[in-house]
């Protein structure tokens, strides 16, 4: 069940609508609500009303957008189709483009007092325009490399709960999920939890945590309302985006101020069930989005969502995670490593003299489920913000300022606990048709997460030491398989380790008890090494740009870039020995790098072959220079045939 709330505000109209709509096995009910309020009359200037329609089946679309080139101003169709336009004095030209449809461009006279617009389906692939592929505008089928497109209109219909999710219906895209709310995509056949050759630009910005070194999904990414499409590279992206793009490359862009003015909400609810928890768990998804345009010169733009459900919990407790995951085969055997019990990772090597055999054992694991507890919200806060100058049509200067805050879980050498997660971006950019130049700066904090293996190993040293439980180990071990305990025959190698293990672990609190909750408790909050929480104060600040000579050097395209980076990373020695002699103080890593670009493209005959080729530069602290080369074909057969 999905419920939807729409709405937009523009010149001295507002208009919302609440859809709630349900869908199963193809049959669909709806519920349509819908309140207009006029507020004021308009001012005393020439205006233009009208409708916009399917050219098929004559139903209104909405959300159209409509967008006056002389004038620089952008509105949107109502829940009806219907739209009024606000003129000058002087005639101008109406650009109507929708998501799946043809755009349309048309002259609007002074004698126009009613406009009726019939937009048809867009028939023809490669009509859309793409960029991360050549970091400059170009028609996806010209593309010199592979890419998979999302588009708003993909979203909208996209049958996941996150439009993220929907990613892994593309080509060549593997997903893993590490919570309910962070997933991580794979290109390439390189199927890893975290992948670290993997680059994810949000609005041109790099999304990886510089000390985890790796994506994080979407847990700071463009709220649905606000994306405008996703670009996919499955492939090397290398010579343009620097090694670090070897597995492939993801853009999410948002949407215009100028181009989807307006207000809009959404609000989705779902419920979940698991094993590991009892009965149904509610899940709700809401947005919010604003934009508004100032007489196509200045625009602004701000965004809030919110995630809410419940985590999925690992209770996984036959699996041996060592000896080739054989589930219930294993289970109680004493050196038995359970694929989500924590603090049972290190194996213990007792070489007993004879006549016993030397043994093999490991402390006992805490489930998954008892060391979370009741701390299983997974949420998700999504917030942004941006102003917009536009100087004329093709340029525009914009800062914009983007904050993700979450409570989730992520896979890597351990299992991460993310509890007031954060990261941060300001970007202050300056784009035209033919440059751009931007710097940004992002930052992490982990806030209350801790790793959880390192819970279960210092949980266990902090209410029974190792070495003594070792030693209450063996000796109840020797002499029940003596015959020396009541009511066992001796010899039985099972029996002896069941009541060895019950004896060393006397000492453990009882699950559910106060001591056991103020036991996890303080091991969580401490920091490593003494206790399993982390920290992460990791910044990255990058400066990057780029120019198009295409108008300077007519008979062949130009176009040269570069970039520049800093890594801050600092953990406070919870994850790095930031520390290496004894006695200092954990100081801040700093790792810098920097590249650059030359690309290079030419058309043959009449415009029919496409030659495209690029070559980088990259330099990385305590790393030797690259080199890294991109040459490509491209043959133009007819409007839909390209080899």
């Amino acid at each position: 069940m999905r419920l939807l709330v729409f709405g937009w505000a523009k010149l001295h109209e507002v208009v919302f609508f609440i859809r709630l709509s349900f869908r199963a096995k193809g049959v669909g009910i709806g519920i349509l609500v819908v309140g207009l309020m006029c507020m004021s009359p308009l001012s005393a200037q020439m205006l233009l009303r009208g409708e916009v329609k399917d050219a098929d089946t004559d139903e209104p679309l909405v959300g159209v957008n409509l967008y006056l080139l002389g004038e620089e101003k952008g509105f949107i169709s109502d829940v009806n189709g219907g739209f009024v336009l606000e003129l000058g004095r002087s005639p101008d030209v109406l650009r109507v483009s929708y998501i799946g449809y043809e755009t349309k461009s048309i002259e609007l006279l002074s004698s126009m007092t009613f406009l009726s617009i019939q937009l048809n389906e867009s028939a023809i692939l490669g009509r859309e325009i793409v960029v991360s592929a050549s970091l400059a505008a170009e028609d996806y089928m010209a593309s010199p490399v592979s890419i998979e497109l999302l588009r708003a209109r993909d979203i909208q219909l996209a049958p996941t709960p996150d439009y993220y999710e929907s990613l892994a219906h593309l080509p060549g895209v593997s997903m893993n999920t590490s919570s309910i709310n962070l997933s991580t995509i794979n290109t390439r056949g390189f199927s890893h939890i975290a992948n670290f050759h993997f680059v994810q630009l949000i609005d041109w910005m790099d999304s990886s945590s510089p000390t985890l070194n790796f994506p994080t999904g979407n847990l700071v990414g463009i709220n649905e309302l606000d994306l405008e499409g996703v670009e996919l590279v499955p492939g090397a992206s290398s010579a343009l985006y620097g090694p670090n793009a070897f597995n492939g490359l993801l853009l999410m862009k948002s949407k215009s101020p100028f181009e989807y003015p307006g207000l809009s909400a959404q609000l989705k609810m779902g419920f979940t069930d698991s094993d590991a928890t009892t009965g149904w768990s509610p899940m709700l998804w809401s947005e919010l989005r604003y934009a508004k345009s100032f007489k196509g010169r200045f625009g602004i733009k701000a965004n809030l969502g919110w995630m809410q459900a419940r985590e999925w919990v690992g209770n996984d407790y036959l699996t041996d995670r060592i000896h080739n995951g054989v589930p219930v085969a294993r289970i109680g055997q004493p050196d038995f490593d359970g694929l989500n019990l924590y603090g049972d990772e290190v194996e213990i090597p007792i070489p007993l003299p004879t006549p016993y055999a030397p043994i093999r054992i490991r402390r006992t694991g805490f489930s998954e489920e008892d060391l979370l507890g009741n701390d299983q919200d997974a949420n998700n806060l999504k917030a942004d913000i941006g102003l917009y100058y536009r100087y004329r049509q093709k340029n525009t200067l914009s800062y914009s300022a983007r904050y993700g805050l979450a409570n989730s879980m992520i896979h890597a050498a351990d299992k991460y606990v993310l509890r007031g997660f954060g990261q941060f971006f300001h970007k202050l950019e300056w784009m035209g048709d033919r440059y751009f130049a931007r710097a940004y700066t992002t930052g992490t904090h982990a806030g209350r997460s801790y790793n959880l293996g390192a819970v279960g190993l210092l949980a266990n040293e902090a209410y029974h030491p190792t070495l003594n439980w070792v030693t209450d180990y063996i000796e109840r071990y020797i002499l029940t398989i003596q015959g020396h305990t009541e009511g066992v025959v001796g010899g039985d190698e099972a029996l002896a380790h069941a009541f060895a293990r019950t004896h060393a672990d006397r000492h453990r609190p009882e699950r559910n008890s106060p001591e056991y909750a103020a036991l996890i408790a303080r091991i969580k909050n401490a920091p490593l090494p003494q206790g399993g929480g982390f920290k992460d104060y990791s910044r990255l600040y990058h400066v990057e740009g780029s120019y198009n000579f295409k108008d300077i050097v007519p008979f062949i395209g130009i176009q040269l870039g570069g970039s520049y980076r800093i890594s801050d990373i600092f953990s406070d020695g919870t994850i790095f020995n930031e520390a290496p002699e004894n006695g200092q103080q954990p100081r801040h890593f700093y790792s810098r790098e920097g590249g650059a670009y030359a690309q290079f493209a030419k058309a043959l005959f009449n415009d029919m072959w496409h030659l495209k080729g690029s070559i980088r530069y990259d330099k990385k602290q305590n790393y030797r220079a690259t080199y890294t080369p991109r040459l490509s074909s491209v043959l133009c057969l007819g409007p839909q045939h390209f080899v």
